[in-house]
């Protein structure tokens, strides 16, 4: 039997997580923590709300609270939640126990007494009508780049661009309102990293049994195995279309776009949607070179509907193509069948894929990104009771998720590959 201890990630005081934080952070720890205890281990499964910082002090004074009495509330109920989910917590504390303050005081202690800690004097906005200093998320004004009149001083959450204090238009207190702000001069405690990089690369460097990044492990081993190349560009970024160039540019740019064209009214596009409070949706091209032949079976697990599976289950995906996919349709019998002559293939409508089974050629996937639904703009719904009402999304604004996506499914066609190609060397032995 072993001892082994699960920490979950803390959720923040401010808010009720909805179920993508519980899906993200909390479940997977305790799935683990479940099957760990299934297999005879002692299991301390452990979580706590995070209680400290800005986010629960705006979110006190915004309730109109003592933040004592709102972080003391919100931890009841996000107990109340772990409990109606059923996760299986040992302990659901919080980070402003005395034995969490305690402990971090210790680890400072040390920290200190070993030269670790370095006070640097900095200027830092004060407030005179609040009387105090006022941290970056603590000043809110005008956003210089895209006009979002609630953003922060440290990142506006419409266009998600980091700032500093200094650049935003009409700075104001985030606790009183007060535009009655000056620039002083206070010291702050840092932690010089720096000095245990080498002493923390040595540890890491001895953990043997540390796992990998899954998706690294099987990019790596299909490489090695087959030749196999797994790369993605984006296609379309709302009514832009894209056009293919050539792989290489997909890493000069941030949106993973195979193209040499100055991407300028994208940007545009992209700025026009954070300030109206809007999004818009994407398509991402991929394909697989080097694969081999038989790969998937004819009718249970196909590998195209393996891969739609994989794909499907990516966050805000809502569709998946394989070849011509749904072009295929205003095709005839005689365009769309990929003749076969000695020297291989006519073409490729199929997409790599015959009958469920690999054929040899190129992998050719395509996937549509929707539009994210967490919009500024006012949409109609209903509360709990079913009653009519309006509902916008406030904080950090993301403009098109699809961006993102590109390394997500190589990961997610990367497994599929793998799993097959373990199947098909199980079966066949090679």
């Amino acid at each position: 039997m072993t001892r082994i201890l699960i920490t979950s990630a803390l959720p923040y005081i401010n808010g009720v997580k909805h179920l993508g934080n519980l899906i993200g952070s909390q479940l997977p720890a305790d799935t683990f923590a479940r099957f760990m205890r299934l297999q005879g281990n002692e299991v301390l499964f452990i979580c706590a709300t995070d209680e400290h910082g800005t986010p629960a002090e705006l979110a006190a004074n915004e309730a109109d609270m003592e933040i004592g009495q709102y972080c003391m509330e919100m931890w009841n109920k996000q107990k109340q939640l772990s409990e109606g989910f059923n996760l299986s917590f040992d302990h659901f504390g919080r980070s402003s126990s005395t034995e969490n303050h305690k402990l971090t005081q210790s680890f400072a202690k040390a920290l200190s007494a070993n030269g670790m800690i370095d006070e640097v004097r900095e200027k830092q906005i004060f407030s005179l009508d609040d009387d105090r200093f006022l941290p970056d998320r603590y000043i809110v004004g005008i956003c210089p780049t895209c006009g979002y009149d609630k953003a922060r001083g440290d990142q506006c959450e419409s266009c998600t661009k980091q700032l500093d204090p200094t650049e935003l238009l009409q700075p104001k207190s985030a606790i009183s309102g007060s535009s009655n702000l000056e620039t002083r001069e206070t010291k702050h405690l840092y932690l010089k990293q720096s000095l245990m990089k080498e002493k923390l690369e040595e540890w890491i460097s001895e953990k043997s049994d540390w796992p990998i990044i899954t998706t690294s492990i099987a990019k790596k081993w299909l490489k090695q195995n087959f030749g196999i190349q797994i790369r993605g560009c984006l296609e379309q970024l709302g009514k832009h279309k894209i056009k293919f160039e050539d792989w290489k540019f997909t890493e000069k740019n941030p949106f993973f776009a195979p193209t040499s064209d100055d991407l300028e009214s994208v940007e545009l596009y992209m700025d026009e949607l954070r300030r109206a409070g809007d999004s818009c949706g994407a398509k991402l091209l991929f394909v697989v070179e080097g694969m081999p032949v038989g790969l998937g079976e004819p009718v249970f697990d196909r590998l195209d509907a393996d891969l739609a599976h994989a794909l499907m289950g990516v966050n805000a995906v809502k569709g998946v193509e394989i070849g011509s996919g749904f072009d295929s349709v205003s095709q005839l019998g005689s365009e769309h069948s990929d003749e076969i002559f000695p020297d291989g293939f006519g073409s490729n409508n199929s997409g790599g894929v015959l009958g469920g089974i690999s054929s040899g050629q190129n992998l050719v996937v395509r996937i549509a990104i929707k539009p994210t639904s967490s919009i500024r703009k006012n949409r109609n719904t209903v509360d709990k009771d079913g009653m009519r009402t309006v509902i916008s999304t406030t904080g950090r604004h993301d403009p098109c998720v699809g961006i993102r996506a590109t390394p997500i499914g190589e990961a997610m066609i990367a497994i599929v590959l793998m799993d097959h190609a373990l199947r098909d060397r199980g079966q066949n032995r090679r």
